[in-house]
């Protein structure tokens, strides 16, 4: 019997630039791009410190999309964990590793459908990747619902892309999201958020009898 070969983890290095405040706790942090190629909605892995005693790793959506010159990467820093203390420490000039970019939280490419997209604060990270990687004049027809308290996260980057943006306090979240769904039956569903804002959007809309089939999901209770 012929034993298939491993095949070797790829890591590539990329350079810190500079963090960008963009609300509470939520800082973006943008990188050189070098070579790196990704799709928009896609996610990969960031390794920080050195393999193999002090090295921490974690998941994480592009916010950037591909047509921009730097990667960014948002997220929420208050939980002051050893991987959020590590890449709030970085000084311009440093380099971490990027490994395994994966995903398929892609638009499909008929834009017959109508597409609904439900965020759930920093959940706007992919949908923020995608929406910036569509031309001005995209032939599809998108309803924004996004679902946060405060500022909402790239709402002014992102209005232009969209056919509607509906800003939802989650006090209103049963209400409006249920609106939305009975307004959009036929419509394909992006849903990115935590574990408990998918799960509740996920919900309501097995309850109007939106099929499986056109929900896709990114959940960020890994992150």
């Amino acid at each position: 019997m012929t034993k298939a070969k491993a095949t070797a983890m790829k890591f590539d290095s990329i350079q810190y630039i500079s963090k960008r405040h963009e609300y509470d706790d939520v800082y973006s942090y943008f990188f050189d791009k070098g070579n790196i190629q990704y799709q928009a909605g896609q996610c990969t892995h960031l390794l920080l410190g050195k393999m193999p005693l002090n090295a921490v790793v974690r998941e994480m959506s592009f916010a950037s999309a591909p047509s921009e010159d730097t990667i960014r990467f948002t997220m929420h820093i208050g939980s002051k964990s050893n991987f959020k203390s590590k890449i709030d420490s970085l000084k311009s000039g440093d380099n971490i590793k990027i490994f395994k970019i994966k995903g398929s939280f892609a638009l499909p490419d008929n834009s017959n459908r109508p597409i609904v997209m439900l965020a759930g604060g920093v959940g706007m990270t992919p949908i923020r990747s995608i929406l910036t990687q569509l031309p001005q004049d995209h032939p599809y027809n998108i309803t924004l619902g996004q679902v946060q308290r405060g500022d909402f996260l790239f709402a002014d980057e992102v209005n232009q892309k969209v056919s509607s943006h509906l800003q939802i306090d989650p006090s209103g979240f049963t209400s409006a999201i249920t609106d939305i769904i009975r307004s959009n039956p036929n419509a394909i569903y992006y849903i990115c958020g935590s574990d408990r804002f998918t799960q509740g959007a996920l919900e309501l809309l097995n309850q109007n009898s939106i099929d499986s089939h056109d929900i896709k999901i990114e959940s960020f209770s890994k992150y």
